[in-house]
């Protein structure tokens, strides 16, 4: 314990061994070996081993420190089984030995950026995959056609059908960096999003991962990096990023290492993509200041490669980009498909030569339709194109001249000859490869996860893997996803300047015209009808200030959980929460400032219910703000068809416009259901229902009769929950963009 005690205090101790000797007649050494480990653990000391061996007991030539050593996960008692002489519980052993989880975490960073020193140095074969990680794993495709509906040439009227894409097929082995180029229109983008899963129209093929078809957990073991860089504006860089580490990440973090390791994982990402030294700056967008575009198209990468999943489909990753920062960012690539098995797919439009040549295989499609003209490794296209007559000229980009040669309509292109070659030299094999990819699968998307989670078994026992598409449990998603609309709500001043500033405004506004109206004559609520009236349409077109928001998320929420990070239910709980609890701060301010200044009576009695009453009607009617901007298209259409609805509503309220004396006898159905209607005859109860001659005129003028208060919170309830689900089976089932 002393030794263990006075290594601690001299700095980092990179490995230590613990050798003990059974004296002559002694007990196993089993129970030292124990109270070895707990020592160790209690003066976070990291180690690696701790074993007994009679014969080289006291031995410590057995100390390994090299390199690879370090790079594997320490092993001991996978299950962390109470330690036998000690009085440490599984519990307290998996809570001591945090500092070596965090060291282990560690070293594979450091191993990572050895890895980049090696690879920048030209020492390529140095890269080694941990021997702790999982092969990878392959994609197989066959039979991959598309095609949509346009009006006929000749008749407008009639429809025919377009092929976009013809009998692709291709396999592709575990740590490939795949290259998909093709002139516009050769659907690129159509071949990558049907082997991701990201296809929502109709089309045919199989895709096959491992050898076996993709399965219910594909989004767990995939990453799609669009080519929208879609994310909130006053959202940080290292938010960003750290929101798919903890989403999206093989490794449950939240339970087995520090935050502090968490964020050197994050940071690691960033540095190697350059972006360490705007980690704190805002993404900015159209109304904030941020980073640039290009650096906006990086974070969208950062966040596609922190997931770690070992496949990775990547649209566009270098449009916008300078060329120097797209050459860094494809030798990032370069190096995880070497170290990591990652078997990525980029589609990419004319890179340098320097780029073109980090890639493994080559895609390479023509258009009108789309067409597989190449299928092989980048370094033997100009081979393949001199033994079809067409050798590339030595100064010229060799990609510049593939899509000379094919691109329909270009001077001296050959498409139609080029694809013909394809099916004649190359497509037999690609069959071959195809068969023999099928013919052996490997570990499927579940058994690929296990073998993740057995890594850090060394650490103790860890749970089972979840049977769902999420990484995140649902407290996990809730968390994050509350946590980042919390900040978001919080940074942004126009939302606390709507939410806050405008009802204490309008309140102070229309408040002041009503001064005192409690005191006028005769008293009853005929008097204070116009003011009621206000207060009643502030509070019902008040949820029209977040309506744009509501759009917002709604985009980025389709994005998001395309991509698997959290779920729809998730979404809607955050919000539901959330959204309630700004709606009772921005109509609290309000009902209270228009009290005030109607100088009505400040006892419980007049105003508790009064006040309870229209902040109920104003949390029913935000579900309907909901729904409409889940349902339609775009902001204006969302404004309009809830403007309409809550019009509607204000107008029978009962009170002012259209009252039960006034209104003809076939609606007087809907004033017994409208929530304002409702909330109005409760109000009137509560501030005049012990003064029965004023109770009485207003009985006879309006119609207003003493409904009991469980039934209108029974009907206000049932709105609620009518909207709600509205807005989420909307939000889950209408798909704005199909793909």
């Amino acid at each position: 314990r002393d030794r263990a005690a006075a290594l601690r205090a001299s700095g980092p101790v990179p490995s230590l061994c613990l050798a003990i000797r059974r004296a002559p007649g002694a007990a196993s050494g089993s129970a030292a070996v124990a109270m070895g480990k707990k020592l160790l653990v209690e003066s976070n000391v990291s180690f690696k081993d701790v074993a007994y061996d009679e014969e080289s007991a006291g031995d410590t030539s057995s100390d390994q420190d090299s390199d690879d050593a370090e790079l594997d996960p320490p092993q001991y008692d996978s299950d962390c089984e109470p330690v036998a002489g000690t009085d440490m519980s599984r519990r307290e052993l998996w809570r001591a030995t945090s500092s070596v989880r965090g060291a282990w975490l560690h070293r594979q960073l450091e191993a990572s950026k050895k890895a980049i020193r090696d690879f920048q140095m030209g020492e390529e074969d140095s890269i080694e995959t941990p021997t702790w990680l999982n092969k990878g794993m392959s994609v197989t495709f066959k039979d991959v056609s598309f095609s949509i509906q346009v009006p006929g040439s000749n008749d407008p009227k009639t429809m025919e059908t377009k092929p976009i894409l013809e009998h692709c097929c291709g396999h592709y082995p575990a740590g490939s960096l795949v290259a998909i180029m093709g002139p516009s229109g050769c659907g690129k983008t159509t071949l990558l999003d049907i082997l991701a899963r990201k296809k929502t129209m109709a089309h045919t093929g199989q895709v096959f991962v491992n050898g076996r078809e993709a399965d219910w957990l594909f989004p767990r073991i995939s990453t799609y990096v669009d080519s929208n860089d879609t994310m909130p504006q006053h959202w940080t860089v290292r938010e960003a990023v750290r929101f798919n580490f903890f989403l999206k990440g093989h490794v449950p973090v939240y339970r087995y290492f520090q935050s502090e390791r968490v964020n050197e994982v994050v940071d690691h990402v960033l540095e190697v993509l350059g972006l360490a030294h705007v980690s704190g700056s805002k993404i900015g967008g159209d109304t904030v200041r941020g980073i640039s575009s290009g650096q906006r198209r990086r974070v969208t990468l950062a966040r596609g490669l922190v997931s770690g999943t070992p496949l990775l489909f990547l649209d566009e990753p270098t449009s916008g980009l300078s060329s120097t920062d797209a050459e860094l960012c494809m030798k990032v690539l370069k190096i995880r498909s070497m170290r990591w098995r990652q078997t990525i797919f980029v589609v990419i439009h004319q890179p340098r030569i320097e780029v073109a040549r980090l890639f493994d295989r080559l895609l390479l499609l023509t258009a009108r339709p789309g067409r597989i003209v190449y299928d092989g490794p980048m370094v033997d296209v100009a081979t393949h194109w001199t033994g079809l007559g067409y050798p590339m000229p030595a100064e010229a980009n060799p990609t510049d001249y593939l899509l000379d040669v094919i691109t329909p309509d270009a001077p001296g292109a050959q498409p139609d000859f080029f694809a013909a070659e394809f099916k004649r030299l190359l497509l037999p094999n690609i069959v071959l490869d195809v068969a023999a990819g099928l013919a052996s699968p490997g570990s499927t998307a579940k058994e690929y996860l296990e073998d993740q989670y057995k890594a850090l078994e060394c650490f103790g026992r860890m749970p089972k893997v979840r049977n769902s598409q999420f990484s995140a449990s649902f407290r996990g998603q809730m968390q994050e996803v509350g946590r980042r609309k919390l900040t978001l709500m919080l940074r942004d001043p126009v939302i606390i300047g709507m939410q806050v500033a405008v009802p204490l405004l309008e309140g102070a506004g229309l408040g002041f015209c009503f001064f005192g109206i409690a005191d006028k004559t005769p008293e009853g609520i005929m008097v204070i009808s116009g003011w009621l009236n206000m207060l009643l349409m502030g509070v019902l077109f008040g949820g029209f200030t977040g309506v744009p928001q509501l759009i917002e998320d709604r985009i980025l929420m389709q994005t998001e959980v395309g991509e698997a990070l959290y779920g729809e239910f998730a979404h809607i709980m955050v919000g539901l929460l959330l959204d309630m609890a700004v709606t009772l701060v921005r109509n609290g301010i309000f009902i209270t400032v228009m009290y005030v200044f109607a100088e009505l009576p400040w006892t419980w009695g007049h105003f508790g219910p009064f006040f309870c009453w229209i902040l109920l009607v104003g949390v029913v009617m935000d579900p309907i703000f909901k729904a409409a901007a889940a349902i339609a298209k775009d902001m204006q259409t969302a404004t309009m068809a809830g403007l309409i609805f809550v019009l509607f509503i204000a107008v029978f309220n009962g009170i002012g416009f259209v009252t039960k004396k006034s209104a003809p006898a076939v609606l007087l159905p809907l004033l017994n259901i409208m929530p304002s209607s409702l909330v109005a005859e409760q109000v009137a109860w509560g501030l005049y229902g012990d003064d029965l001659e004023v109770w009485k005129t207003l009985n006879e003028f309006m119609g207003l009769e003493r409904a009991s208060p469980w039934t209108c919170g029974a009907i206000l309830l049932t709105w609620f929950v009518v909207f709600n689900f509205a807005a989420a089976a909307a939000l889950k089932y209408i798909k704005h963009v199909e793909k």
